[in-house]
């Protein structure tokens, strides 16, 4: 983000946490020189030194380590934490205002399914919506290594309905990607329309759907 205030000594940052309006803090994500990249954790008034001058080669979170705790750098009342520059993320569209309300983001995230090792293994952490797919593609792969030749023979077919149906699944998906927020067509401000939009065209006006 450009236009904010660098951090260095004395620079003050501002916890957000049960503000009304979001304070004007320096940048909180950083870069250092040897590419490694930082966010702030800990609010409070910098320090007079520059606690990225080494290259700390730092840790953090991944998915063959999941539980490796990053590594902080502190100067004066502000941590940084290591982010890994390879995981998840995701984008604010529009972005919040510098000055406006504080935005609280809670992201749910899904864990990788675990590989069965065992007959007694539940079939989890699947989420309910996916459920169904899951175990008919169980039973579709069971059709296929079965030792009878006539339950071998309707793999095929239960493979194409398997398929079929993680094909509806992802279109359904697809549909109800625009259902995720409100954004609306005009400003709230607007008068509305200037003309009579019905015409031979769109002889309902353009509301039917």
């Amino acid at each position: 983000m450009t236009g904010l205030q660098n951090p260095g000594p004395g620079v003050k940052y501002n916890d957000p946490t049960g503000m009304t309006a979001l304070p004007a803090n320096p940048t909180t994500q950083v870069k250092d020189a040897f590419g490694n990249l930082w966010i702030v954790t800990v609010y409070g008034t910098y320090g007079s030194t520059n606690p990225f001058i080494t290259n700390l080669n730092p840790v953090f979170p991944s998915l063959a380590n999941p539980s490796q705790v990053a590594t902080t750098a502190t100067d004066g009342g502000v941590t940084w934490t290591a982010v890994n520059p390879k995981g998840q993320g995701f984008r604010l569209n529009p972005m919040p205002t510098q000055t406006g309300p504080v935005w609280e983001v809670q992201p749910v995230g899904q864990a990788r399914i675990t590989q069965f090792t065992a007959l007694d293994q539940f079939l989890e952490p699947v989420p309910d919506d996916y459920f169904s797919y899951l175990k008919t593609g169980f039973f579709c792969q069971c059709y296929r290594f079965h030792p009878d030749p006539k339950q071998r023979g309707k793999y095929q077919t239960e493979f194409a309905l398997w398929m079929q149906a993680l094909d509806n699944a992802v279109r359904q998906g697809s549909r109800e990607e625009d259902d995720w927020g409100f954004v609306p067509t005009s400003n709230v401000m607007d008068t509305g329309w200037s003309f009579n939009p019905v015409n031979p065209a769109m002889p309902y006006g353009p509301w039917a759907g």
